[in-house]
C-alpha cells in the first residue's frame, strides 16, 4: 500500500539498480542525485572492485563540495548582512541631514 504523495524510483548507480521511495514532487531530483552519485563513483577510476571503498571515497568528494558551497553561501551571506547594514547607516545619515 502506498501513500499518494509518494512513490518507489529506480535508480541505478555503478551498476546496480536501487529501489527508492520519494515524495512524488522530488523523483526527479532523485534521478539528478542518484546520476550525481553514479557520476562521482565512476570518476573515481579505482583499479579495485571494493565497492564500499569505492562509495566511500565518492561520498567523501560529495561532502566536500557540499561544505565547500556552504562556505561560499556563508561568506555571501555575511557579505549582504555588511551590505545591507551600510545602506541601512547611509539611509539614517542621509535622514538626519534633511
Amino acid at each position: 500500500m502506498s501513500n499518494s504523495g509518494t512513490e518507489t524510483k529506480k535508480v541505478e548507480i555503478y551498476g546496480v539498480t536501487y529501489p527508492l521511495k520519494v515524495d512524488t514532487e522530488s523523483s526527479k531530483e532523485m534521478e539528478k542525485i542518484a546520476a550525481h552519485v553514479d557520476f562521482e563513483m565512476k570518476s573515481l577510476n579505482l583499479k579495485t572492485s571494493n565497492m564500499t571503498q569505492i562509495a566511500v571515497l565518492a561520498a567523501l568528494n560529495i561532502t566536500s563540495t557540499l561544505f565547500k558551497e556552504r562556505r561560499k553561501m556563508l561568506e555571501l551571506e555575511k557579505m549582504v548582512e555588511t551590505k545591507t547594514n551600510e545602506i541601512l547607516d547611509l539611509q539614517k545619515k542621509f535622514n538626519t541631514k534633511n
